[in-house]
């Protein structure tokens, strides 16, 4: 409850004045509790200048009604908070969440602070105070921070798939939720984002879906280095493939880290195709004797996913174009039609308002734009 601060110094003798000032501010604190800022359409329980916002993991989190100070160890969380335009609410972050070419589309965001986490995994909370967030976003992986930001007395929404974190749907909530936080026109901006994004795969699964399992080829992705890995990579099988780690049982686990394989279980795995989400990954691939027998190698179908702002292979951001990518290399007949280089200028003006020249364009899907 807020009440109205009455100006003045009241003078000793005059019972009326502070008759009326009393009755001034019991009203001003009725007003308070009856009305006071109006609640967001996309909250429930609000109280006045608070709404309740339930997170990806079902927990029903207080935040105040308008947003403006936004703070995340999540790195894919900056290139989709930029996507939907609330950047400037952006105060803390993870250094790995601003990327080079973040920087080259809004040089703007080299200003926003990354004191606050040291790294995804730790908090400097004399710094993260100093920012003052309204509001923290985290990994659903990272639960053990929780008791600091607590301590802190800062909000926490958790981010990510209660059980596969890459499938559409649940990155479709991921951008729903960040829209939601953020508010203003992020809400309208985000639901764009969705119907791309399953215009997208409406457009390749009405072809792959047709493909029988033993005509797919096996695809091994290896994530931030060669011998971790993503079972719930659905682009795989949007695009007409097999995911190996999801088809031999690997499972993500309760770490915020990409799982681990042994050396050994890929050579058993065997992969006709290969991708990475970092480039140098794929250089390892193609001169590491220890992986010289996969088949991926010697012919030559080791390849590193687009990388823009952001990995299409990961993250929110960009991801709707993996599915295109992962459809015409594996499938390039199948998909005449598709204009990667296109697709990606079309994208970048339709959700980061960048204009990108041809060159950057066939940097990006070719995973050689300078990081």
């Amino acid at each position: 409850m807020t009440l109205a601060l009455v100006s003045g110094r009241p003078r000793r003798t005059a019972a009326v004045v502070i008759a009326i000032v009393a009755v001034a501010m019991t009203l001003s604190a009725c007003s308070s509790t009856s009305g006071g800022t109006k609640p967001s359409n996309s909250s429930s329980g609000s109280t006045s200048g608070m709404r309740t916002v339930v997170d990806n993991q079902g927990r029903s989190v207080q935040i105040p009604v308008n947003i403006t100070r936004v703070a995340t160890n999540l790195p894919a969380l900056p290139p989709a908070i930029y996507l939907l335009g609330g950047i400037t609410k952006l105060v803390a972050t993870a250094p790995v969440g601003i990327s080079s070419f973040l920087k080259t589309v809004d040089p703007g965001v080299t200003n926003i602070p990354t004191n606050a986490f040291p790294s995804t995994a730790t908090i400097s909370s004399e710094a993260l105070l100093a920012d003052k967030p309204q509001v923290v976003l985290t990994s659903q992986y990272q639960t053990a921070l929780l008791p600091t930001y607590q301590r802190l007395g800062i909000p926490v929404l958790l981010f990510g798939g209660k059980s596969a974190p890459d499938d559409p749907k649940s990155l479709e909530a991921e951008m729903d939720l960040l829209a939601q936080v953020l508010g203003g026109d992020a809400p309208a901006r985000a639901k764009q984002w969705d119907s791309y994004f399953e215009t997208n795969l409406a457009m390749i699964t009405a072809k792959t879906s047709a493909i029988p399992k033993s005509q797919r080829p096996t695809v091994y992705y290896a994530a931030a280095d060669p011998l971790t890995t993503d079972p719930s990579a659905s682009w795989i099988g949007e695009g007409g493939g097999q995911n190996l780690s999801a088809e031999n049982g690997v499972t993500q686990g309760s770490s915020f880290a990409f799982p681990t394989i042994s050396a050994e279980s890929l050579v058993k795995w065997n992969p006709q195709v290969i991708v990475t989400q970092q480039a140098p990954a794929a250089k390892t691939f193609q001169t590491q004797p220890q992986f010289a027998s996969l088949t991926a190698v010697h012919e030559h179908q080791v390849h590193a996913a687009p990388h823009g702002i952001w990995p299409w292979a990961t993250g929110i951001s960009e991801q709707p174009l993996q599915p295109l990518w992962m459809a015409k290399t594996l499938y390039p007949t199948l998909f005449p039609n598709v204009n990667l280089i296109q697709a990606t200028k079309d994208f970048y003006s339709k959700f980061y308002f960048y204009t990108l020249t041809d060159q950057q364009a066939t940097q990006i899907v070719n995973a050689t734009l300078p990081q």
